[in-house]
């Protein structure tokens, strides 16, 4: 009995290997973008961390005794502080990235009167940026309020 089943041609095994590679390539992609996102996730984390220990910092430190500004880090009746630009090395989870921190501290709400320049409350803008390891940067930005007067007294 002569059979006219001959097994696969050159062609079929060529597209068959095509589409196989096709597939491979989409998987090593897909990879490719996971492992970006990932170590974006840990570093934005990392950036928010770091901002909001520096935003806690001015709220809890703001006027120390609740009554005297004098050992505070906020002065309500002085001039704005300039912006202070910190930089600080984080690693962790085998990544280890460069982050900048700039503070900026301005007045929001004046007290009433004719020639007060005393705030009753200040904005902090906290601002964290890193630039990853694909020279893309990126930022985490937090902002509060801190009022001169505590809820305390």
């Amino acid at each position: 009995m002569i059979s006219k089943h001959r097994g696969f041609g050159l062609l079929e095994a060529l597209i068959a290997l095509i589409v196989l590679s096709v597939g491979v390539v989409g998987l090593i992609r897909l990879q490719v973008y996971i492992d970006r996102k990932a170590d974006y996730a840990i570093a934005s984390i990392d950036a928010l961390a770091i901002a909001e220990e520096k935003l806690e910092y001015f709220r809890t430190r703001s006027t120390r005794d609740g009554v005297s500004e004098a050992s505070g880090t906020i002065y309500f009746d002085g001039p704005i502080l300039e912006p202070n630009t910190y930089n600080q090395t984080v690693s962790g989870a085998g990544l280890t990235y460069n982050y900048s921190l700039e503070t900026k501290i301005r007045d929001t709400l004046m007290l009433p009167g004719p020639g007060t320049t005393s705030a009753a409350a200040k904005t902090i803008d906290v601002t964290v940026q890193w630039t990853d390891n694909w020279n893309e940067t990126h930022e985490v930005a937090l902002k509060t309020m801190v009022s001169r007067y505590s809820e305390f007294n």
